[in-house]
């Protein structure tokens, strides 16, 4: 018996969420499912995750467990009232009111996770990048959220961030399963606006803000760098380093940023290792926005191509990134625990 199968026996109350219907996880019931009201779309998907992670379909079928996943994904994308708040194509009047550009976002947890809630990330980390405050980023999704279980440290970073945003799609269902309307904020998205409103500022002291791009394999932070300066001619770009220095070079390339003392660094290492590198060393530059942007600098390099419109706009960008690395299949399982972690979670 699994650790699935156990709760299932624990819970009794859950029957009462399963329908009697055989065929209600069908996705024909799910587009008549009341789109308001995320108790009735969980009584139709129960059966559906149930199902699927209670030990009758193996580890060894990736296929079946993405397509399930992929029919909660689906549901949020086909219905106009969800796909706009995931895609942030409108605001909706659940969403919370904007704080005024001094006040501390207001939170909210995703799995013992904080995620702070705003109308427009950009606008807050500006005025964060005007006044030289300094932030932590933390671009938070099912993966990321998934991972905090197995590894302490992880959680304490995020829960110690000065932003956590809800980068993926998991995350904004996870908090519409609790009545609270938020926007998807890809950390991509983020770090373009904010290179956007760097190159057209001017700070107290004449300069513009200068960023720095550290991550990637070598050669690629340096061509994301000049395709900025290519979209971009007054952003100030201090420098840019790959991700795969180790011993007296890291250490050379440190004290460069710390001479330097650039007012965004983007650190492309990947979940968890970018997110340690930022904490372990942000006293480097405690002015300055420290964002972990993943792979954006293999996007902004012309190494790899972002998912489709109209695959974003339906929650689906990591299916492309899929397509795109195969060998992520494995890592990709933890998107349908999270989704069954979310209504457990809810209903417990």
């Amino acid at each position: 018996m699994n650790f699935f199968q156990e709760g299932v026996q624990r819970t009794p109350s859950w029957k009462k969420f399963i329908p009697s219907t055989s065929n209600a996880s069908h996705p024909d019931a799910l587009r008549r499912c009341d789109r308001t009201q995320p108790q009735k779309f969980v009584r139709l998907l129960f059966p559906t995750l149930s199902t699927m992670l209670s030990g009758n379909v193996s580890i060894a079928a990736p296929r079946r467990l993405l397509h399930s996943f992929t029919l909660v994904v689906g549901f949020l994308g086909s219905q106009p009232y969800l796909s706009n708040i995931i895609t942030g194509r409108r605001n909706m009047p659940e969403l919370l009111e904007s704080l005024s550009e001094s006040e501390s976002p207001q939170s909210a947890s995703v799995l013992g996770c904080p995620i702070h809630l705003l109308q427009d990330y950009p606008r807050w980390l500006t005025e964060r990048l005007r006044q030289r405050q300094g932030a932590h980023v933390v671009t938070l999704n099912a993966e990321m959220a998934m991972l905090t279980e197995k590894m302490p440290s992880l959680a304490k970073i995020i829960r110690e961030a000065d932003l956590v945003i809800p980068d993926g799609v998991g995350v904004v269902f996870y908090l519409w399963l609790r009545g609270k309307a938020v926007q998807r904020c890809p950390g991509i998205e983020l770090a373009e606006v904010l290179l956007r409103q760097a190159a057209a500022m001017t700070l107290e002291n004449g300069d513009r803000p200068s960023a720095f791009f550290y991550g990637g394999a070598p050669g690629v932070s340096e061509m994301a760098a000049r395709s900025w300066q290519q979209q971009a001619p007054e952003l100030a770009i201090a420098g840019t380093e790959h991700g795969y220095l180790q011993g007296e070079d890291q250490e050379a390339m440190k004290q460069r940023i710390k001479a330097l003392q650039p007012n965004i660094i983007l650190v492309g290492m990947g979940v968890p290792r970018q997110e340690f590198w930022i904490a372990e060393n942000r006293a480097l530059c405690p002015q300055a926005i420290w964002i972990g942007v993943g792979g954006s600098f293999d996007i902004w390099s012309g190494s790899k191509n972002r998912a489709p419109g109209w695959l974003r706009n339906n929650g689906l960008e990591w299916v492309y990134r899929l397509y795109q690395e195969p060998w992520r299949w494995r890592r990709m399982l933890v998107l349908p625990h999270f989704a069954w972690k979310s209504i457990i979670s809810l209903l417990g």
